[in-house]
């Protein structure tokens, strides 16, 4: 095998490669957080590999195994495509992935700081009551649940939407701190297809604190989803240290929810 240079590809053939090869991928459909795969043979899997990718959790049962990716989820989805796509050589020859890193990392600090605060009124509880063990077990970082009793989606700060999915029901923001977060509303919500959501939203936006992001028919997602909670966590959390929670119990839209202290500034990595 020759070393593998630098290309747009990386992620993706990781992944590829991780789920043992073209041959043993049968499929891989993304969501707001997730890879869902299905492959023919679970032990060619190199796990090593798709953690290396940027997975943060291997969930599901062997030969249907769910990749963790947080809000990166669609922009892997993506770029896996166009891989496929590609007929590149990567695709049927394993490349030598030893010394290749993929990613970004953490450099720099800034002491102010961050408020972020509540996205919609409800209940604040700890993010281990969130009715799903991808979020409970922080597998998306730390943050809080909410339980919404009202019908709108705010921004908790200024930011940019760096994610938001045609089914509306989830959203990356990057504040202007840098600071990644993750807005999910409801829980398997991907399956409604965009019902019950209001948003004309778009990748790229930049909103400010408090403007209306998505309008909800609650009533509907309490009798069609699995759940109506509202997981806002921060997948990069332990590079920023910690968060500390302002308020349990119930909660206004804009009032404060969390406070980002030692934010820490981003850039990408050189990859080898």
């Amino acid at each position: 095998m020759e070393k593998m240079e630098k290309n747009d590809f990386l992620n993706a053939e990781m992944i590829v490669w991780g789920l043992g090869g073209l041959d043993n991928m049968k499929k891989v459909d993304g969501c707001a957080t997730r890879l869902r795969c299905e492959v023919a043979d679970p032990s060619l899997m190199d796990r090593t590999l798709l953690r290396k990718s940027g997975v943060s959790a291997i969930l599901g049962e062997e030969a249907k195994p769910i990749l963790i990716f947080g809000p990166r989820a669609g922009e892997m989805k993506a770029g896996l495509d166009a891989f496929l796509a590609s007929g590149r050589p990567e695709l049927t020859e394993r490349p030598d992935f030893e010394g290749v890193t993929a990613g970004e990392c953490w450099v720099g600090e800034d002491d102010a700081d961050e408020v972020i605060v509540a996205p919609i009124d409800g209940k604040v509880a700890l993010i281990a009551e969130a009715p799903d063990e991808v979020f409970s077990e922080r597998m998306l970082g730390d943050g809080v649940v909410i339980f919404p009793t009202g019908n709108q989606v705010i921004a908790p700060c200024d930011a940019t939407v760096e994610v938001f999915f045609d089914t509306k029901h989830a959203l990356g923001l990057r504040t202007v701190r840098g600071t990644e977060m993750l807005i999910h509303v409801g829980i398997d919500t991907v399956n409604l297809k965009g019902q019950g959501f209001k948003s004309s939203l778009k990748k790229g936006d930049k909103v400010k604190k408090g403007d209306v992001l998505i309008t909800l028919d609650l009533p509907y997602l309490e009798a069609h989803a699995k759940s109506t909670a509202v997981p806002v966590t921060f997948p990069d959390l332990p590079a920023l240290r910690a968060i500390q929670t302002e308020k349990m119990g119930p909660i206004t839209a804009g009032e404060k929810l969390v406070t980002i202290r030692s934010i820490k500034k981003r850039r990408p990595v050189d990859r080898k």
